[in-house]
Formats: C-alpha cells, sequence, structure tokens
C-alpha cells in the first residue's frame, strides 16, 4: 500500500492543500530507505576521516596488523574471561 510523503516542512504546508503530497509505492520507499543507509554511511565515513585523531588511530591498527600484532578474538575473550574482567 502506497505512503504518503509531504515534500514541504510543517510551515509550508499550513496554507496548503492536500495535492502538494505524492504517492510512493513499496519500491520506492525501499529505494529509498536504502539510499538513506548509504548516505548515513558515507555521513559516518567523512566524520571520521575529518577527524585527525581517529585517522591516525586507524593508521596505527592497520599497521600493527600488518605487522602480526593481533590475535584471534576467541583468544582474547578467554584471557578476559579468565582474568575475571569480562
Amino acid at each position: 500500500m502506497p505512503h504518503i510523503l509531504n515534500r514541504h516542512t510543517p510551515a509550508e504546508t499550513a496554507g496548503m492543500k492536500p495535492q502538494a503530497s505524492i504517492l510512493l509505492s513499496e519500491n520506492d520507499r525501499k529505494l529509498l530507505s536504502e539510499t538513506r543507509t548509504l548516505l548515513d554511511g558515507i555521513l559516518e565515513t567523512l566524520d571520521i576521516l575529518s577527524n585527525p585523531r581517529e585517522v591516525r588511530g586507524i593508521k596505527k591498527a592497520l599497521k600493527e596488523v600488518k605487522e602480526g600484532k593481533v590475535r584471534p578474538w576467541n583468544q582474547f575473550e578467554k584471557e578476559l574471561t579468565h582474568s575475571q574482567k569480562l
């Protein structure tokens, strides 16, 4: 069933008639939802990349992975459980 999406802000719609609304199909709504998800990801990426501290942390982590300074999650989890911190 199509949903009504108002293309105007509440202030704009105060004096408008219902004809200002359009109908969206299920496919249109799905596409809008997928687009929003992608845009949210892009915004999050831009936010991270605009923070020098976060970029340094990512570079450091990638270097540590490349140097083999990592261990499997299950090993780390066992260590935490054993030390009663989890």
